[in-house]
């Protein structure tokens, strides 16, 4: 009897488990089937790389990177650590050329001018158009140690060269112009900017006497005043290095040696100054160039703290962008050098260490402030 029940037990159970058996098989080909045919999960969306960091409101968006020519239509491939490290003549990479130790640049209308260290020639990234050139190494305007460069509001260069000691003057192409200055004007010429409402050109002049800013005529190159000594107060300078006009046509001057900003007027009078000597924000250790935006916003270069500081037109520091960094990626510097920023509020700085242009983009319309 036991035996049978067993029997029919097991006979019964073998009738079931059958299709259980089914089931259960199925199943498990569902699950393998579904995660072989689900599609991927999608990928998590890039974080973007702002400035000023949360909580505080973005200002500004990490853009781009420009290592040479070749990233005009393509991405990076090598690094500027790289590039610099191959010492290849005139900045020649696998990414093109263009950079040699790039120390200052200027903008305008989507041109980046960069002087170069080790390069006589300016070196022009046209985004827009896709394009790569070379300015003053040809034929009349030849340069010989192109040091400081500014653009005025139409495109026309002015290229501080320090090794005649004045300043060349080209259309957006590279065409010749005319020259500004001499050897019986200068004694030590290092940088440059041109007012473009006054048509009048700042250059600055260091040498073992003067530590001044000379002024001339845009147009026709004639002088027009000078204004500053050496010295730490109020209107004088120890090694200035770089100057910006601002919105409102004051004149920002980086005085270095002082670790200070002066803002003087249309004719030179001093007006006030910021920022001292130190490692805290607003402070500065190794100031370099300068730019200004539509708003009055001040933007100064530190190469010891490898960012720029951000200051309102009243000299009260706002933010910083970019820090020191030895893998040379996105807003990481060694050595920062060179600032400016475009019509349109982007701002384009250069790193000498890396060969890089690093480009911000506003993340709102920069609209003047009231005076």
């Amino acid at each position: 009897m036991n035996r049978r029940v067993i029997h029919d037990c097991n006979s019964e159970t073998g009738c079931l488990m059958k299709p259980a058996l089914r089931l259960a098989t199925a199943w498990l080909m569902l699950v393998v089937t579904g995660c072989a045919t689900a599609p991927p999960p999608a990928p998590a969306p890039l974080q973007q790389l702002v400035f000023p960091a949360s909580p505080a409101e973005p200002k500004y968006r990490f853009e781009r990177s420009l290592y040479g020519s070749k990233d005009l239509v393509g991405r990076v491939q090598e690094s500027g650590f790289l590039t610099l490290l191959a010492g290849k003549k005139y900045g020649e990479s696998q990414n093109g050329e263009g950079m040699a130790r790039p120390q200052a640049l200027a903008v305008h209308d989507g041109r980046v001018f960069i002087a170069n260290a080790l390069d006589n020639a300016i070196s022009v990234f046209d985004i827009p158009r896709h394009r790569f050139y070379r300015i003053g190494d040809q034929g009349y305007g030849v340069l010989q140690k192109p040091v400081g460069l500014s653009a005025d509001r139409v495109g026309k260069l002015f290229v501080a060269d320090a090794a005649t000691n004045t300043i060349l003057v080209y259309d957006p192409e590279g065409k010749y112009l005319r020259t500004i200055g001499g050897r019986d004007w200068f004694s030590h010429l290092t940088n440059v900017t041109v007012d473009p409402t006054l048509n009048r050109v700042y250059a600055i002049d260091v040498g073992d006497a003067e530590q001044r800013v000379r002024v001339f005529d845009a147009l026709d190159g004639h002088h027009l005043f000078d204004f500053g000594k050496r010295g730490d107060g109020p209107g004088e300078f120890n090694q200035p290095y770089d100057l910006a006009v601002g919105r409102d046509g004051t004149l920002n001057v980086v005085d270095s040696g002082n670790f200070r900003i002066q803002i003087f007027d249309r004719d030179g009078l001093f007006l006030r100054s910021f920022g001292r000597a130190g490692k805290q924000p607003g402070q500065f250790a190794r100031p370099k160039e300068i730019a200004a935006d539509a708003a009055g916003n001040l933007y100064v270069v530190d190469g010891a703290f490898g960012n720029f500081q951000v200051f309102g037109p009243d000299g009260v520091f706002l933010f910083s962008v970019g820090a020191h960094g030895d893998d040379g990626g996105d807003a990481k510097y060694m050595l920062p050098t060179g600032i400016d920023i475009d019509r349109d509020g982007r701002i384009y700085l250069v790193d000498q260490w890396y060969g890089k242009i690093d480009i911000f983009r506003p993340l709102h319309v920069q609209k003047p402030t009231e005076k």
